[in-house]
């Protein structure tokens, strides 16, 4: 029908909405259904088929003031399928069509537990794939990084609508104009990312992950989070230890950047963290992902610039300079540069001298050897 008749269908629903809601309630479950069959989104989503302008104005018609809200998850769920759709993407963004404000009303008056928030976060999370879109779905106007942050905060909680919330959030942290923002502490996004870290989702988890990488790259972050209390390093820590290649990858990033930061250094290689222990899980694992490597070596050259920190981190029982050396005769990337700057500065500790000479490390002849 749709195909057949493409300005008909969308000409009818928009303009019949307000005499005859029935007829035009059951025109948008037409584009609904026919909104999931693959070969017809880029067709449905066309400027020129008026289908995306009948449902926006379906929506501003008052007809999705319905009490079970069954018009607008019609609606959202409709977006959803045909923002899958990358040619749809920009269009559906843009200004003049005032989608988004749809979206965004939707969404802040559905309730938390409502598949009308599974909907509109699914557009939302397909429509920041198209990297022009950042800047408009980040826009203080529309209010969705408030929205988003609700949904993760709010204790009803549907798990499909979190895990796209986090995916969207993702999206937008990935460009820097956006992280000041995100970092804001009145937004409490921060906060809510440590406890998705102690969920059992792993979605959840590796995009909560990923957001937090992203907020460790902002220097004023580094003390929020490198604070014991804050509860970041201590999930950080427990991810080293159980987690997959990805999470062991945004982790260690993570503690790259935080132990950047001068004053945290004490602090992060304290006994009572056990970050030294874990991080030796990744410096002396050869099949680790290169980038985790890399940055878990690169935190150890960062950890050990305090000289009070140099002597417990060659501590043979710890196992961290076997695991630096190991790096050393076998790694030919980042890591190998990384693991022979923090050899270079636990060098420095006189008490180490003997130890990096013995036969164990044969720290000469390992160097001569790169």
């Amino acid at each position: 029908l749709c195909l057949d008749y493409p300005t008909a269908v969308s000409i009818v629903a928009a303009n019949v909405a307000k005499q005859d809601p029935e007829l035009a309630a059951l025109l948008c479950g037409v584009l609904e259904k026919c909104s999931g069959c693959p070969e017809q989104k880029e067709v449905l989503g066309a400027e020129e088929g008026f289908y995306i302008t009948a449902l926006v104005n379906v929506a501003y018609s008052g007809l999705c003031d319905d009490v079970d809200g069954a018009m607008r998850l019609t609606i959202a769920t409709t977006v959803a399928n045909l923002a899958e759709c990358m040619t749809n993407q920009m269009v559906f963004a843009a200004e003049g069509l005032n989608l988004l404000p749809v979206l965004a009303y939707f969404c802040h008056t559905a309730p938390a537990e409502s598949s009308i928030r599974v909907a509109v976060t699914a557009a939302l999370h397909y429509l920041a794939l198209f990297p022009p879109n950042i800047i408009t779905l980040g826009s203080t106007e529309l209010h969705f990084v408030e929205l988003l942050v609700g949904i993760l905060a709010n204790e009803v909680r549907n798990e499909l609508a979190v895990v796209n919330a986090l995916s969207v959030l993702c999206q937008l942290a990935a460009d820097t104009t956006n992280r000041e923002v995100l970092s804001d502490s009145e937004l409490g996004l921060l906060p809510l990312l440590v406890c998705e870290l102690r969920g059992k989702d792993s979605k959840s988890k590796i995009y909560a992950c990923a957001i937090l990488s992203y907020a460790a790259a902002v220097p004023a972050n580094h003390v929020l989070m490198a604070e014991l209390d804050f509860g970041l390093l201590t999930e950080l820590v427990q991810l080293l230890l159980t987690c997959t290649n990805k999470m062991a990858e945004y982790s260690c990033s993570i503690l790259r950047s935080l132990s950047a930061d001068e004053g945290n250094r004490y602090s992060m290689a304290q006994d009572r963290l056990g970050l030294l222990p874990a991080l030796v899980t990744v410096v002396g694992n050869d099949s680790a992902h290169p980038r985790a490597r890399a940055n878990a070596c690169a935190t150890v050259c960062n950890l050990a610039v305090p000289p009070v920190n140099r002597h417990k981190m060659a501590d043979p029982a710890l196992g961290l300079l076997r695991a630096l050396i190991s790096v050393v005769r076998t790694d030919l990337g980042e890591a190998l540069v990384n693991a022979t700057a923090a050899l270079s500065y636990l060098a420095l500790a006189p008490e180490n001298i003997s130890l990096l000479m013995s036969p164990e490390f044969n720290i000469i002849e390992t160097l001569k050897a790169v």
